[in-house]
């Protein structure tokens, strides 16, 4: 976004567009669930509506874009309990591993996502492909996101893979 305005007016407005996009394709998903207009309704003004919420949003921070993916993350878990897909499942790989990049504590929501899988899986022939949209998006982002830091020799105070692989346990 830098490309396009020196300023950081538009930074601060494309990740509130894409909060209030993760909290609408939440509310979406939950009505899809329920088929109850008035919760779904209901639960996108209690989350647009939080002062703090939108304020942690509207600046710069890396708060704002964990919040908007964890929201994203929630909805696509909505989605995959509703009605399973690969499709979804690989998302929600590739958004567990944007959230591990951008804060280091996003890495204990895939734990939670691997749990779900074992409660959804139900087919035997599709296992090393349900293990294959799960795994392969969440390290490829967290590896590319580390490659692209290195490459640059950019110095910087954490390293998720690292986390990973050997601080974590």
């Amino acid at each position: 976004l830098a490309k396009f305005s020196n300023t950081f007016f538009l930074t601060k407005y494309t990740q509130l567009f894409f909060l209030v996009f993760s909290i609408s394709f939440l509310s979406l998903e939950f009505y899809n669930l329920t088929k109850n207009k008035f919760f779904s309704i209901l639960l996108f003004l209690s989350i647009t509506l939080n002062i703090k919420f939108m304020k942690l949003s509207y600046f710069i921070y890396e708060d704002g874009l964990y919040l908007s993916v964890l929201v994203l993350i929630l909805a696509l878990f909505i989605r995959l309990v509703n009605k399973f897909s690969l499709k979804t499942l690989g998302f929600i790989s590739l958004s567990c591993g944007t959230l591990a990049s951008i804060k280091l504590s996003g890495i204990t929501i895939f734990p939670i996502f691997i749990l779900l899988l074992f409660f959804l899986y139900k087919k035997r022939n599709l296992f090393f492909s349900i293990l294959g949209f799960a795994f392969i998006p969440f390290f490829l982002v967290i590896f590319l996101e580390n490659y692209l830091y290195l490459a640059n020799e950019d110095k910087r105070s954490r390293a998720t893979i690292l986390a990973i692989s050997g601080k974590l346990p």
